[in-house]
């Protein structure tokens, strides 16, 4: 029985980034109805991280949606970056999304996350290359 199209990344390089299967998966009432039930179960009042939030920030608004107190979002690419950084004051989340340009490996919190949360792997191409950087 056929259940519909589903979408997943591209196993492009990592730096190419795929806008248009982004949009998609960004959009997926289904994907994002499981990471929501997933969410309310453990994150009310922790902090979070989420490496490499994309320009919508799907993951870190579905955190405090959850009832996250903070979100760090890290983000690498610097085009991604502005264009997250204006979705954040286009939805007023400046003081619960803080934003941060840079290599996730490298990037020092000014505090202890309780969770980590993020949708490289497929961009990556594996495991194998996101497990270094989570």
């Amino acid at each position: 029985m056929a259940t519909g199209i589903e979408v997943w990344p591209s196993l492009a390089e990592f730096y190419i980034y795929d806008e248009t299967i982004y949009r998609l998966l960004a959009g997926d009432a289904r994907r994002n109805a499981a990471y929501r039930n997933a969410f309310k179960k453990v994150l009310n009042g922790k902090t979070v991280v989420e490496i490499g939030p994309g320009s919508e920030l799907v993951l870190s608004r579905l955190c405090l949606e959850a009832g996250a107190k903070k979100v760090y979002a890290i983000e690498l690419l610097e085009e991604t970056y502005l264009q997250a950084r204006r979705q954040i004051a286009s939805l007023g989340l400046e003081d619960r999304i803080a934003l941060i340009h840079g290599d996730a490996r490298r990037v020092e919190l000014p505090e202890k996350v309780d969770y980590c949360v993020s949708e490289i792997v497929g961009p990556i191409g594996g495991s194998e290359g996101s497990a270094r950087i989570i």
